[in-house]
């Protein structure tokens, strides 16, 4: 992290001294005297708009053209559809900046090039007031990436990658064979602001295809006001954790706060659809605050996975707040549709509300739709933070509806789940219900 924070500042400053003057771009290759004129009135802040080749054409490394064109005084940078993709190696953004990406347009990331393990596509660190959007195309080389013969295995190469930025948007973008996460929502790498992680605020993510991810679709570390809407995040392997959504702080105080997932696909992901891994998110955060809404999960490894880290600080001082998923459709998993592990009864609340569950465990009938899995160092009892209202779950193989799998050594008992499940047309008071353990 330390690395790319210095690389981050070291290109910004090379490249804002390299930005051509008005004399040298008369000159530029592909560069006609009406487009000299054009980036003269962008250096000096008469133009607000730009496209990006003014600066010129190079249809093997645009590189430099494209960085120079991010650092230039324009507001709004326009990614036209060229002959062929704008092939790029890692770019630095900047904050007051809108790129638009116009229909058909594809930055691809150079072949050979991110040989960095963290090396993204656009990389942005304490920037604010930033718009990406359009009908364009980011392609990496996620094939490339896994190939040990080309490449040092990593999970980083992003396609977007954003520390600690406020107020962004990114819409109508197709993400597509990354080397790590489509997009990643993180702190700042060091450095904290009133005693709190530098962290992103105030993050749109709208009508994006995310597809063929390495690790996740979308990785959120830690941010505050949140919002993921018509979304389609799909597909996603390669290396752990292979989510469509995976919400990860990597720090105690690390927030996850007012966040809205909505009316998203989140289907085919090798491992999980919507991942809560609260490893290391203690009490001493805000209280986590998501909502995952009208939304399809289906088709996934394991549908939705929720996980209390089982550390000893942070199971002494457990997150608070709630994790709700509110009418959505949940469903055809390969391994199991919910899955708890180490739900300990205090800490952060699980609500699921108005969602239908159908044909919950496709290819392995000797497993049950839901797990309660308890580690071997966990001594809080378990479950009694979930509650199911107005949800039904319909299974053609009318098999035990919970499973527990219990590691712990220590003296953990189970208490109840709440609410009613409605179970293959029989409302199931989950207060009362009762299960087979280790089947």
């Amino acid at each position: 992290m330390y690395n790319k924070a210095i690389l981050f500042g070291l290109v910004a400053l090379f490249h804002s001294m390299v930005v051509p003057t008005s004399s040298a771009l008369a000159g530029h290759r592909n560069l006609d005297g009406d487009m000299a004129d054009q980036l003269a009135q962008v250096e000096s802040g008469e133009l607000k708009t730009a496209r990006v080749e003014w600066w010129g054409v190079n249809s093997t490394n645009a590189t430099e053209i494209l960085q120079n064109a991010i650092n230039s005084k324009a507001s709004t940078i326009i990614i036209g559809k060229a002959g062929s993709p704008w092939i790029t190696e890692p770019l630095f953004l900047r904050s007051n900046l809108e790129i638009v990406f116009e229909d058909g347009a594809v930055l691809k990331a150079r072949i050979g090039s991110y040989q960095g393990h963290d090396d993204n596509v656009f990389y942005a660190e304490c920037c604010s007031n930033i718009t990406i959007r359009g009908s364009g195309t980011i392609v990496m080389n996620k094939a490339d990436y896994q190939n040990p013969k080309k490449y040092k295995r990593a999970e980083w190469r992003d396609a977007i990658d954003l520390r600690a930025c406020d107020t962004v948007t990114i819409k109508g973008l197709k993400i597509v064979g990354t080397g790590g996460d489509g997009i990643y929502l993180g702190a700042k790498p060091v450095g904290l602001e009133n005693g709190w992680p530098v962290h992103g605020k105030n993050i749109v993510i709208d009508s994006c295809h995310i597809s063929q991810a390495h690790r996740n679709a979308i990785s959120v570390i830690a941010v505050e006001n949140l919002r993921i809407s018509n979304c389609e995040l799909v597909n996603t392997s390669g290396v752990s954790p292979q989510a469509g959504i995976d919400f990860e702080p990597n720090f105690a105080n690390e927030p996850l706060a007012n966040c809205l997932v909505e009316n998203c696909m989140i289907n085919g992901n090798e491992s999980y659809g919507v991942l809560m891994a609260a490893w290391n998110i203690s009490g001493v955060a805000k209280p986590i605050d998501i909502v995952v809404k009208d939304c399809e999960i289906k088709g996934n490894g394991r549908n939705i996975v929720l996980i209390k880290g089982n550390k000893e600080e942070v199971v002494a001082n457990p997150s608070t707040g709630m994790i709700k998923f509110d009418r959505c459709q949940i469903g055809e998993s390969g391994v199991r549709s919910l899955e708890f592990r180490d739900i300990y009864t205090d800490g952060y609340q699980v609500v699921f509300q108005d969602c239908r569950i159908v044909d919950p465990v496709v290819n392995n009938p000797k497993f049950s739709p839901i797990l309660m899995d308890i580690s071997k160092t966990m001594t809080k009892n378990i479950g009694g933070c979930i509650t199911f209202t107005n949800t039904c779950l319909a299974d053609p193989q009318n098999r035990e509806l919970v499973q527990e799998v219990s590691r712990a050594e220590g003296d953990v008992a189970y208490d109840r789940m709440n609410g009613t499940l409605i179970y293959n047309g029989e409302a199931i008071n989950m207060a009362d219900y009762a299960y087979p353990k280790d089947q």
